[in-house]
């Protein structure tokens, strides 16, 4: 799933913060 980076969907949490940075690596 591609999501762009923003606070559209996604929750700014830390833990999910992690996680998109972990999968955009």
């Amino acid at each position: 799933e591609r999501t762009n980076r923003g606070p559209k969907q996604i929750p700014y949490d830390p833990a999910v913060l992690e996680n998109l940075q972990n999968a955009n690596r």
